[in-house]
């Protein structure tokens, strides 16, 4: 083969796989509008990009952790601008968070405001309508909660802050009948969260069987310790556990994430649900 054949196949080789990978130059306009807070622009810039680069399934995690961020935005606007006593700022807010994400609940509030002004309802009776219709609805179901835990931790994986792919395990419920199974059921809601926001876990059932192996081993580690190994026999990067509580009126989970190679919390939060009807799965 001649010279220019050999180096023109290497550079075909080049060309070809520099086009499979997302260039970091290319998602940093959309990750500082995000630093700057303009989540709408930054939005707007990563669907532009994943339009130009169809073949880049990466680059949906980018437009998903974008859109939930510029919907918050919006929909928070709208709240202070309902604060203010501004209906009209609150309805423009709420139409721009559903033109980002189309919800059944923000289309309800939409339709709430517009049937009352043809009504002839007055903005201080529509603001009042709105506050009971919200504070019936404040809390959010075990499945809208995990929903935005999942979001936050895409967002902390795509800063670096947080490893992937990522393990959940050992979630203790308190007030449960039947903690274990009730335990797994929240574990797997979890799961089901993160992989729908794309983040990459650990199977639960090559999770468990490590946990097994490790206990029966007898190591002498505490939980977090045995944790931290079962994340690095299974090639996990991170690893969430956590606690549970129920109790009549409704219930609360609390979630650590745990970098495998120091050990250390690197993430934590809770939040406050309404079971529902995951009630029953739950144990209560």
């Amino acid at each position: 083969m001649s010279s220019f054949g050999k180096d023109g196949t290497l550079l075909l080789l080049v060309i070809a796989l520099c086009g499979c990978a997302t260039p970091r130059a290319s998602v940093q306009p959309g990750l500082d509008c995000q630093e700057r807070g303009e989540y709408q622009k930054a939005y707007e810039y990563f669907q532009n990009l994943a339009r130009q680069h169809p073949r880049q399934l990466e680059l949906q995690t980018y437009v998903d952790t974008a859109r939930g961020l510029a919907f918050r935005q919006a929909a928070g606007q709208a709240q202070k601008a309902l604060q203010r006593g501004d209906l009209e700022g609150f309805l423009q807010g709420m139409k721009q968070a559903n033109a980002i994400q189309p919800g059944e609940k923000v289309q309800a509030v939409i339709q709430l405001v517009e049937a009352a002004r043809l009504k002839g309802n007055t903005d201080a009776e529509i603001r009042e309508e709105l506050s009971r219709s919200m504070r019936a609805g404040e809390r959010q179901s075990l499945q809208q909660a995990l929903q935005e835990t999942a979001e936050i931790i895409g967002r902390q994986m795509l800063d670096g802050r947080i490893g992937s792919p990522m393990a959940v395990l050992n979630f203790t419920l308190e007030g449960a009948a039947a903690r274990e199974s009730a335990a797994a059921y929240f574990e797997n809601a979890l799961s089901e969260a993160l992989l729908g926001n794309r983040i990459a876990i650990v199977e639960r059932k090559r999770m468990g069987e490590v946990m097994k192996e490790i206990a029966l081993a007898g190591t002498g580690l505490g939980e977090s310790g045995q944790m931290v190994q079962a994340g690095q026999l299974t090639g996990a990067l991170s690893v969430a556990a956590g606690n549970v509580y129920l109790s009549e009126s409704g219930g609360k989970y609390q979630v650590r994430v745990i970098d495998v190679e120091t050990g250390q919390v690197v993430w934590q939060e809770s939040r406050d649900f309404m079971p529902g009807k995951d009630m029953l799965w739950l144990g209560r």
